[in-house]
């Protein structure tokens, strides 16, 4: 399993409503460990609440965690 990046991951979400990649980056250190954690996104058919972890992808390459 490699990198997803974010035009794959769309693709991969619109086509399974799901997408499972390794992290890339230390921002979420010490939670995700680069190339060593998994993590799996979700498509959702609800309304997010309070406590929901939240994927998006902002302007460039980067998709980005809201927690």
């Amino acid at each position: 399993m490699g990198d997803i990046d974010s035009k794959d991951l769309g693709k991969q979400l619109e086509q399974s409503n799901e997408a499972s990649s390794l992290t890339a980056g230390c921002s979420m250190r010490p939670m995700l460990r680069q190339h060593k954690d998994v993590v799996t996104i979700k498509r959702i058919d609800r309304k997010l609440k309070v406590g929901d972890v939240v994927a998006y992808k902002g302007s460039g390459d980067s998709v980005h965690i809201v927690v």
